[in-house]
């Protein structure tokens, strides 16, 4: 959960495979739902899974890192956000990441 929006990775199993048969790849971001606004968002964020077994990821806003259990390793991932396309009426917020 990052500023509001849930975000939910494919799969916390494997690695890339789907990308070469054309298909969406498991190790992406594909879920994302903004609280505010009672809405889901379409999102296709690219998410490493290097050793193929999540255990964990929790967001820091302290330091805009996520920080991941990967099969016994900690990894750490910079987070860069940007503002939603404007919509009527409704003032700007952050609620979506940059790959």
């Amino acid at each position: 959960m990052a500023c509001g929006v849930l975000y939910a990775v494919r799969s916390v199993f494997q690695d890339d495979e789907g990308q070469a048969e054309g298909r969406v790849g498991s190790d992406m971001v594909v879920y994302a739902y903004d609280t505010s606004r009672g809405q889901e968002l379409p999102v296709q964020i690219p998410f490493p899974n290097p050793y193929q077994y999540i255990s964990s990821i929790d967001y820091n806003p302290r330091d805009n890192q996520l920080y991941v259990w990967n099969n016994y390793y900690v990894l750490r991932y910079p987070l860069q956000f940007t503002p939603p396309p404007p919509t009527k009426g409704d003032p700007p917020e952050c609620t979506s990441l940059s790959p």
